[in-house]
């Protein structure tokens, strides 16, 4: 009888061991779950950014005569829907690779920012790399550079003769390490749209 209760014991308490054991390891995972995202939430990661690096291309915009507001301004007179295009360059700054993509802003018809951009890979010269093509989207590299060329339109509502349209700014999306976010570039130069004629943009002008 005495080994009976022996063992008894002995088959009553095993389970309960291994109860408190998958307890205790479902803590310390749970801990470890907790700890690790935590980590992922806090470590850094790279901002995505890029950085204007000069003006080096012909553009069809010429400098006004008479700056505007005390500053200089290039200035378009009565452009067609294809005929304002202006180029900078842009520059990866930052230690990771990046993904640089045009933002029309296709939906707000009174942006005249809404055309987006054109971008086109640098070589090592700083000239077009002939293996490139323009396109809405380019990958950077840390510390290579591309060419931005932007167009912007006529807003999409009836202009009376002598009406001066500008932008100081073109939005971009850049993504790096999974993150992606609207940059807005301040232009080198303040861009102007003149019409010296009453202007309506139609369909030509994507209105």
């Amino acid at each position: 009888m005495p080994d009976v209760a022996g063992a008894g014991v002995v088959t009553t308490a095993l389970p309960g061991r291994r109860a408190r054991w998958l307890a205790v390891a479902g803590v310390l995972l749970l801990v470890a779950a907790l700890a690790a995202s935590v980590w992922w939430q806090a470590r850094p990661r790279a901002t995505p950014h890029v950085a204007v690096a000069g003006t080096t291309w012909p553009s069809a915009y010429v400098e006004t005569e008479d700056p505007i507001d005390g500053e200089l301004r290039y200035v378009l007179t009565d452009p067609g829907p294809d005929g304002t295009a202006y180029v900078f360059d842009i520059v990866n700054d930052g230690s990771s690779a990046v993904t640089v993509a045009s933002h029309p802003t296709v939906d707000r018809p009174r942006d005249a920012r809404r055309a987006g951009v054109v971008l086109t890979p640098l070589d090592a010269a700083g000239g077009t790399d002939a293996a490139g093509e323009p396109g809405p989207t380019i990958r950077l590299e840390p510390g290579e550079a591309a060419k931005l060329e932007l167009r912007p339109l006529w807003e999409c509502a009836p202009f009376v003769a002598g009406t001066l349209l500008g932008i100081d700014s073109v939005d971009v999306d850049v993504t790096a390490q999974g993150v992606t976010r609207t940059q807005t570039i301040a232009l080198p130069v303040g861009l102007f749209l003149r019409t010296t004629v009453d202007l309506d943009p139609g369909p030509e002008w994507g209105c």
